[in-house]
C-alpha cells in the first residue's frame, strides 16, 4: 500500500498533531507561538478562543498572517522578533515551537529554550518539535540538529506528558516538490 504524501503546496494550513494535542491538556489561554511561519497554528488556536501571539523573524510571513487572519476575521497579537533576542515580561499558559528551534545557533540553544521555560506559567505548557541528527544530507541541514534525547534533557525539571524521537510523516511544499520526510523530537512538557 502506498503511504499518504502531504502535500503543503494545494493546503498550507494543514494543522499538526502536536497543536491538536494541546485541546487535550487545555481548552483555554495565552499562547506564544514561536516562529509562526504562515501561521497555521496560530489561526487554528485563535479560532479556539485561545488567545495567541504569533511570532516571526520574517516580516513576510506575518504580513500574510494578517491577510489571512483578518479575511477569517480571526484576533491574534503580532510580535516580530527572533527568539534568541525577544523579551518579554509577559507569561504565556502555552509555548508552542514547531520546527522552529533548530534553526538556532549552537550557542543560542540553550539560553533560548530557558528563556521559553521562564515566558511559560506555572502549570503552563511548552510543545517542542525540532529536526534531529538522524536527518543527514543537505536538505536537511540546519544550523542546530537537536541530538539524542537533547530536547528530553532540557526539561528534566518539568513533568513530561509526552516525548517521542521519530521520523515523521512524507511531506512536500514549494521548497521541497519532491516527498521528504524528517526525522524529529517531540516533546510535551508541564511545568511543576
Amino acid at each position: 500500500m502506498k503511504e499518504k504524501v502531504i502535500d503543503y503546496t494545494k493546503n498550507s494550513f494543514i494543522i499538526s498533531d502536536a497543536t491538536k494535542k494541546i485541546l487535550k491538556y487545555k481548552k483555554s489561554g495565552s499562547v506564544l507561538d514561536v516562529g509562526t511561519g504562515t501561521g497555521r497554528n496560530a489561526l487554528f488556536l485563535a479560532k479556539k478562543r485561545f488567545d495567541v501571539t504569533a511570532l516571526d523573524s520574517i516580516k513576510k510571513n506575518l504580513s500574510k498572517l494578517k491577510e489571512v487572519a483578518s479575511k477569517q476575521r480571526v484576533i491574534l497579537h503580532y510580535k516580530h522578533a527572533n527568539i534568541a533576542t525577544f523579551k518579554t515580561s509577559k507569561k504565556y499558559d502555552i509555548v508552542l515551537a514547531l520546527v522552529s528551534l533548530h534553526f538556532l545557533k549552537n550557542s543560542q540553544v540553550s539560553k533560548t529554550i530557558k528563556k521559553i521555560k521562564n515566558y511559560t506559567k506555572r502549570g503552563g505548557l511548552n510543545i517542542i518539535t525540532v529536526h534531529t541528527k538522524q536527518n543527514k544530507g543537505k536538505s536537511h541541514s540546519r544550523p542546530h540538529l537537536f541530538k539524542k534525547n537533547e530536547l528530553k534533557n532540557y526539561y528534566r525539571d518539568w513533568k513530561i506528558l509526552e516525548c517521542k524521537e521519530v521520523w515523521g510523516h512524507l511531506f512536500k511544499t514549494e521548497k521541497y516538490p519532491i516527498p521528504v520526510r524528517k526525522h524529529r523530537a517531540q516533546l510535551i512538557a508541564k511545568k511543576i
